[in-house]
């Protein structure tokens, strides 16, 4: 065996678990991020030739050109694709939904608060009544007034802390 077959041998064992372990989608996407690295490279790879043929005069010009425009699309490609899988991975959508839901509702609440606090400041101004939300700020905020008005507060008067109990 020649040093070309063990290598050969040796890159496809390790291309071929990486692929059995990695799965067959991930694979797919692989494989299509080198076939569409290597055609992009494949017919772009004269275009840089004409700004440094002046500079450099070199025989391996044309592969240097092809390996790198094809290192920078597989690399482009790979973080599009990478993007593209955790976007419409299912875990990773339902994790970005419910971290959308609560970002609303807590600025939501943080309007509806900012009403209750300031609302007769509020209604008297010309854009709080040119709003088209304004109605369900009042009606979120009679819901969420009441259930701050059943919260129990009168211990809570005369309630301190002293600084030396906070350590």
């Amino acid at each position: 065996m020649s040093f070309f077959d063990i290598a050969f041998l040796s890159l496809l064992g390790f291309f071929s678990f990486r692929g059995y372990f990695r799965g067959l989608i991930i694979e797919i996407y692989s494989f299509s991020i080198w076939i569409i690295s290597i055609c992009l490279a494949w017919s772009t790879r004269k275009t840089p030739l004409s700004y440094f043929q002046s500079i450099y005069d070199s025989s391996y010009l044309e592969l240097i050109s092809f390996v790198l425009i094809f290192l920078i699309i597989f690399i482009l490609c790979r973080f599009l694709f990478k993007f593209f899988s955790l976007a419409f991975n299912p875990r990773f959508f339902i994790l970005n939904l419910m971290g959308f839901l609560v970002g609303f509702f807590k600025f939501y609440l943080f309007v509806i608060i900012l009403y209750l606090i300031a609302d007769e400041y509020i209604i008297e101004q010309a854009w709080w009544n040119l709003s088209s939300t304004s109605y369900y700020i009042i009606e979120s905020s009679k819901i969420v007034g009441s259930i701050i008005g059943d919260i129990q507060m009168e211990g809570f008067k005369d309630f301190e802390i002293e600084p030396n109990q906070l350590l």
